[in-house]
């Protein structure tokens, strides 16, 4: 089994998971994953905040 078919994906990290016994590189690796789905998710509310200014201001005319 490869190195990269042992790791978890971002959807099988768990929030408030026990990390006593994740290593170090691991927690390297979940942090990078982490930041990735923050910016994502920070891309995605920008585009809905756009869309919604925009049908607002459409509606307010």
């Amino acid at each position: 089994m490869e190195a990269d078919e042992v790791r978890r994906k971002p959807s099988e990290i768990g929030i408030g998971e026990e990390l006593d016994s994740v290593s170090v590189e691991d927690l390297h690796h979940r942090i990078t994953l982490l930041e990735d789905e923050i910016q994502r998710i920070r891309h995605a509310l920008e585009r809905r905040m756009g869309v919604r200014s925009a049908a607002e201001s459409l509606f307010r005319k």
